[in-house]
């Protein structure tokens, strides 16, 4: 059965779109693999060797509080002056 999209082509080039459309599903096959496989060694190396900076202080300064609203791309310090 011909899917909707080869049926309006004449009946001699729809072997050839079928072939066309296994090579790009081979090569995008071989190339998420082969991403995947780089992406995985990336993360390896990552967990392994990361180094958090022993120059950051962790959380705000002084009496400061730190307000992440949500829906907001923005992070705000906040403090309360009496």
């Amino acid at each position: 059965m011909q899917s909707a999209s080869t049926r309006s082509l004449p009946t001699m080039l729809v072997p050839r779109v079928a072939a066309q459309r296994e090579r790009v599903v081979c090569a995008s096959s071989a190339v998420s693999k082969s991403l995947i496989s780089v992406l995985k060694d990336e993360l390896k190396y990552e967990r392994e060797n990361y180094r958090p900076d022993e120059t950051l202080v962790p959380g705000p300064p002084n009496d400061f509080e730190l307000d992440n609203p949500p829906g907001k791309n923005a992070f705000y310090l906040l403090k309360v002056w009496c």
